[in-house]
């Protein structure tokens, strides 16, 4: 793969917000095993709370069991690195995308390969299962969005319409909309038993970052970097409010589970908590001394966590609105957190690939599954995205990529 490209995908990958099993991406080399390690790509939780899957640029998956945190099965198969991952709702079949262009299916149970989709005409960027787990959808480059027949192992439909790759996919939890979402900031709802698409949501320079359904799948919440988050009528298509108290650019949403609050953070440092049914500001939460990367309800939607490039993970009380606890231990940002099935257990990871595993009712990591080092490339890509006046002047020439990164590194050691 040519390096240019490998910096694209690492951008697509940055914006993959899956969520079904909880699923995480990251970039960076893991030495777990050895300094050879490749890269992990994407990270998710199944939904039975067991086990733990994450995707490597070696072309392989990994699963690991959650009560030890040691590895169970390597699964192999792809022919290029693989990009993202899904688990079915029943947590026996896992799914996953690739660069050769192929989403495959894979037994959790026996870590055997069930069977390999083709289809798509560029590589396969985003998986998502349906809630009763009989269809599988994956976007890809190729602006396509395809349908599975998971049990028949055969193509169902392909949903035409987008100019541009997709970024994120998911179901309504009725399982009667698809969302997606491209690069080319079109979000699209669509009927996936016609494979029609209903509505066009957005197509605005400002929007989206990332995106979140309501459980109750009633409304699409959007993150925009216009500093506002968008609430959309999955009903009816149309904007229902438009949350604004942001001062910097707004780069991840989430609901809670009684679909009440909405969660939103952002580059100001600042997580604000919204009434989902008013969209008035409930609470501002106060405390990361840099910007907030990462959200995540707990199940029970008592807790938030989120993480941030100042190193750390936090745990937030929602009904007080006050700060629980700090979780410090990582070395380099937090860009990716997601609480287990069971409420006990909270993931998190890091630009340098470490990836730990806490026990929230004592705050204490319980193991780190993987570890690595930095991606000066990625980081560099992450950066200029978020800051788009020195990708202005890099362009232009008055700063090059390689002082840009310098400063990074400087920044990191400081740290």
């Amino acid at each position: 793969m040519q390096p240019i490209r490998e910096v694209k995908q690492m951008r697509r990958l940055l914006t993959n917000l899956l969520l079904v099993g909880f699923s995480l991406v990251l970039a960076s080399e893991c030495e777990s095993e050895s300094a050879q390690t490749p890269y992990a790509w994407s990270v998710a939780f199944s939904p039975d709370g067991k086990t733990l899957a994450s995707a490597t640029r070696a072309q392989t998956i990994k699963l690991w069991d959650v009560p030890t945190g040691k590895l169970r099965a390597v699964l192999k198969g792809h022919t290029g690195f693989v990009g993202c991952i899904a688990f079915s709702p029943d947590s026996k079949t896992l799914a996953s995308g690739s660069v050769d262009r192929t989403i495959k299916l894979w037994g959790v149970i026996s870590g055997k390969l069930a069977a390999t989709l083709k289809g798509h005409a560029d590589e396969a960027s985003q998986v998502a299962f349906s809630p009763d787990g009989k269809t599988l959808a994956s976007g890809s480059v190729d602006t396509t969005i395809r349908l599975w027949d998971v049990i028949a192992r055969k193509p169902k439909a392909t949903l035409r319409g987008h100019t541009g790759e997709t970024l994120w996919i998911a179901f309504s939890s009725d399982g009667k909309t698809l969302a997606s979402a491209t690069r080319n900031r079109i979000i699209k709802l669509w009927d996936p038993s016609t494979g029609k698409a209903r509505a066009t949501l957005q197509n605005t320079a400002n929007g989206p970052g990332s995106m979140s359904f309501s459980p109750d799948g009633k409304i699409l919440a959007a993150a925009n970097r216009d500093q506002t988050v968008t609430l959309w009528s999955v009903v009816t298509g149309e904007a229902r409010a438009v949350l604004k108290g942001h001062t910097a650019y707004v780069g991840r949403v989430a609901f809670s589970s009684d679909n009440k609050t909405v969660a939103s953070a952002s580059v100001d440092r600042t997580i604000k908590l919204w009434d989902a049914t008013t969209g008035k500001l409930s609470a501002t939460l106060k405390g990361h001394t840099d910007e907030v990367s990462e959200l995540a309800f707990s199940p029970d939607g008592k807790s938030l966590a989120s993480g941030s490039t100042d190193n750390t993970v936090r745990l937030w009380d929602v009904p007080a609105a006050k700060l629980k606890t700090t979780l410090t231990g990582h070395t380099r940002e937090t860009y990716f957190v997601a609480f287990n099935s069971d409420n006990k257990t909270l993931a998190s990871a890091t630009r340098n690939a470490i990836i730990k595993l806490w026990d929230v009712s004592t705050s204490k990591a319980r193991a780190t599954i993987l570890s690595g080092k930095v991606d000066w490339d990625f980081r560099y890509e992450h950066y200029v995205e978020k800051h788009p006046g020195v990708k202005a002047s890099v362009k232009a020439g008055k700063i090059s990529k390689a002082k840009v990164i310098a400063e990074l590194k400087a920044r990191d050691k400081k740290k």
